[in-house]
């Protein structure tokens, strides 16, 4: 009698899964470590004066004692400047702290988008669009400190952990975890997060529609976890807000973030679309989003297609939804971070929509021998312009770190000088000898610099006035501002003497405005005024090049004080006896 022989069990997937979560956090913490030390070997020695320079002295005025919108004024939401005053606190003031803070979440940053993309293509496809996001973050070299950089990674994680919702049903943690990263997101961007709100709560509303009705029970799929997500926004946002509001009213943060930017950010910040230039290739990067969300919807529109004829099998079919929702995620997140980003229009302030923007066309990279053969060659030429240009976007950040500063790379190598451009003062090696000799928050740690004339006003400050003593660094003309200098009152530790530290084109030349900063300086009466005019030959095409014609400013302090000293481009004024 013959016996029959059982049929083999299907080999279990277990194993195959676990290799691959493995390789995916094997191949994120290289990307991680890899971009760190990158970014920190390459960092300029230079610092900015106005974005990141406003955010350090914001921290320094948190570490005083004073609070956000009611005693300075600011345009991003709390959390970086907390961020950093946290690490000042710990660590002493220092910029090196800020900087490993930022190099810490653009390293984040590639990580994230090696493990996204690998989750739904290869580790090849993983590492190309992690390379890509790693040249993109060395453009950005020259804005550091910026409260965008964390707004972007949480952008990622926040879309990532939540796209398997248009898939399956999802743990409650996880959707009440999305809500606490858009939590986070808003407090440091406001705009940003609410953005970043808009398109999950769209999600949660796709995934409910994309269920087939065996899986949609009732209307409770969408209500729960709607309420979820929200609950873990308000985990983190009604806490911050009660905090704040112990201490101040609503109407601070109102009013500079709403009201004033209402009336001048667009008319005073706004910048045209660029055109092609052969030289400038990298501004061609604020149109990549465009043509991936193009790409992006086509795609969506041939699984439409095909899940109607049904011509696929379960496993592909599962494929296919995978990458339906990935597009659907991070698409809305892109076209969303886009509308944020089109009033000032540049690579920097698109840079919320190019990242998302960047894993998708690795998505459809990747799935392009399912596409026709027309649609194919759009998006390999889409996916070699996202590498072309983020390349030329990294060489033209590094080309202005070695025109204006030296990197810690070439620190270590011996050496220094830093040169501006050919007709320019320099950093003489004996100058930053002295300089890096002192002790404040510019050289504890590693020795940063600035241009020779601000350096020597920085010392000036800091041996002619006392730690209670405050300044104020303003411009020469108050009837046109463009920005202002922020890094003298962090290097010198002393707190600017009104709440107008940050200077906005529009702002600060208004009448209202500069009635107030006479009533802060007539109450803190600082010794010495220092007017800057670096930004007076900054002109853009919009309303931040006309004169206000507001003078009272300029007359109070010329009444008040009378002219001491320059150091170059910087003026200083002593107060009258």
């Amino acid at each position: 009698m013959e016996t029959s022989t059982p049929p083999a069990a299907p080999k279990s997937r277990a194993p195959k899964i676990a290799n691959d979560r493995l390789t995916r956090w094997i191949g994120c913490g290289i990307a991680f470590a890899l971009a760190f030390f990158v970014l920190l070997l390459t960092m300029p020695r230079y610092l900015n004066v106005y974005d990141e320079s406003f955010m350090l002295t914001g921290a320094l005025r948190i570490n005083s004692g004073e609070l956000p919108y009611r005693d300075f004024y600011a345009i991003y939401g709390p959390a970086e400047y907390y961020a950093l005053a946290g690490l000042f606190k710990l660590f002493g003031p220092s910029v090196l702290a800020e900087r490993l803070f930022d190099f810490t979440v653009e390293a984040l940053i590639v990580a994230a988008a090696f493990a996204i993309v690998y989750r739904y293509s290869n580790r090849w496809m993983a590492t190309f669009s992690a390379l890509i996001a790693f040249l993109w973050l060395v453009g950005f070299q020259g804005d550091l400190g910026s409260a965008t950089m964390p707004v972007g990674l949480l952008n990622l994680v926040t879309a990532a952990v939540l796209l398997p919702l248009l898939i399956r049903r999802v743990s409650t943690g996880r959707v009440i975890l999305a809500g606490i990263l858009t939590g986070l997101a808003f407090l440091f961007r406001f705009d940003a997060g609410i953005g970043l709100l808009l398109v999950e709560i769209c999600v949660i509303a796709f995934s409910f529609g994309m269920r087939s009705a065996e899986v949609r029970s009732s209307k409770t799929d969408f209500a729960k976890p709607l309420l979820c997500y929200l609950s873990g926004f308000a985990l983190v946002v009604v806490p911050a807000a009660i905090c704040f509001l112990r201490q101040s009213s609503f109407y601070p943060v109102l009013l500079d973030v709403v009201i004033l930017q209402g009336k001048y950010y667009r008319h005073y910040r706004n910048l045209p679309f660029p055109y092609f230039e052969w030289m400038k290739p990298y501004k061609m990067g604020v149109y990549l989003p465009i043509l991936a969300l193009c790409g992006c919807l086509y795609s969506l529109w041939l699984a439409i297609v095909r899940s109607r004829a049904g011509s696929s099998d379960q496993q592909e079919s599962s494929h296919l939804r995978a990458a339906e929702a990935f597009l659907i995620s991070f698409g809305l997140l892109a076209a969303a971070m886009y509308l944020k980003g089109i009033v000032r229009v540049s690579v920097f302030h698109m840079m919320l929509s190019i990242l998302p923007s960047t894993l998708i066309a690795a998505l459809l990279f990747y799935r392009r021998k399912e596409l026709s053969s027309p649609f194919r060659i759009f998006i390999t030429l889409l996916f070699l312009s996202f590498g072309a240009i983020s390349l030329a976007s990294a060489a033209r950040g590094e080309f202005n770190v070695y025109r204006t500063s030296k990197s810690l790379l070439s620190y270590l190598n011996g050496g220094f000088q830093a040169t501006r451009s050919s007709d320019e003062l320099s950093l003489k090696p004996f100058a930053l000898d002295d300089w890096c000799r002192q002790r404040n928050p510019v050289t504890r740690g590693y020795c940063f610099v600035s241009d020779p004339e601000r350096l020597e006003a920085i010392s000036f400050i800091a041996s002619h006035t006392r730690p209670d003593q405050r300044i104020l660094v303003g411009v020469r003309n108050h009837q046109r501002v463009f920005a202002n200098d922020n890094l003298i009152y962090f290097a010198s530790e002393r707190l600017p003497a009104t709440k107008w530290s940050e200077y906005d084109a529009g702002m600060q030349s208004n009448h209202e405005v500069q009635a107030d900063m006479i009533q802060d300086l007539s109450k803190t009466v600082p010794p010495y005024v220092i007017l800057d005019a670096e930004f007076e030959d900054v002109q853009e095409p919009n309303d931040s090049s006309k004169n206000t014609g507001v003078t009272i400013l300029d007359d109070y302090i010329r009444s008040k004080y009378t002219y001491l000293r320059s150091f170059g481009y910087l003026e200083v004024w002593r107060r009258k006896s």
